[in-house]
């Protein structure tokens, strides 16, 4: 009689999930080509699992359903379950979670995607589900290693995000409508990415972001644009 132990299984188990994330990872850098394959594939990989965990507690345990789950947090925003009419059509994550998820497109009006789109929040990307309570702090300190992993180590990420909070709040990006932390995401990108570069702080793109003239969420997507333009980051 075949006996497999508990380390066995443990090895099959990891392996099938591996390969899953593997191959989610492959579906997803066809489908969003600017995201993910501008990360090292070890920062790929820690961002899967971010992704994956936060579908997973949504009920989904199909990979199809995983898998949409993560192009819709992608393609439409990374917190696009925040907004009521698709949270309640997600529902519970019970059984028929799987189900209710593979037919989101036919169940939640288009007005509710697109206050999903108006009200993104990037750092749902990176930080772990169950930081979603958390303070603004906490929860991009949990993102910045991530995201800039070459420049902000696990040790210094704290003060990194109270850094960028800060020159958000600065700035006028408190209300923005993903939130603060979200703010400082990008605001901890322009501090790592340009802080000390004199010639980036007297550009005019860099005048724009700002203008306290200028809407908040139009800055901030100014900044966006300009991260990913230079060094091909989501931020």
């Amino acid at each position: 009689m075949l006996v497999i132990s508990h380390t066995q299984m443990g090895a099959f188990e990891r392996g099938a999930e591996d390969g899953f994330l593997e191959r989610l990872r492959g579906h997803l850098a066809r489908r969003h080509p600017a995201f993910l394959p501008r990360f090292p594939r070890p920062v790929q990989t820690l961002i899967l699992a971010r992704m994956t965990e936060r579908a997973r507690s949504r009920g989904a345990t199909w990979e199809s359903s995983i898998a949409l789950y993560c192009d819709l947090m992608e393609g439409v925003a990374p917190n696009f379950d925040a907004v009521p009419e698709i949270a309640s059509a997600i529902g519970p994550p019970d059984r028929g979670a799987d189900e209710r998820i593979a037919a989101l497109a036919e169940r939640v009006p288009a007005q509710a995607w697109a206050r999903a789109e108006a009200g993104r929040d990037e750092l749902a990307l990176y930080a772990p589900v169950g930081l979603d309570d958390a303070s603004p702090a906490e929860r991009l300190a949990a993102a910045l290693p991530l995201v800039l992993w070459d420049s902000v180590t696990a040790d210094g990420a704290v003060a990194a995000a109270e850094r960028a909070l800060a020159l958000a709040a600065r700035h006028g990006f408190a209300e923005h409508a993903g939130g603060l932390a979200d703010a400082g995401l990008a605001l901890a990108g322009w501090q790592a990415l340009y802080g000390s570069t004199p010639a980036a702080r007297s550009a005019s793109w860099l005048r724009d972001v700002s203008d306290p003239g200028r809407p908040a969420a139009e800055r901030l997507a100014l900044l966006r644009l300009r991260i990913m333009l230079d060094h091909g980051r989501r931020v």
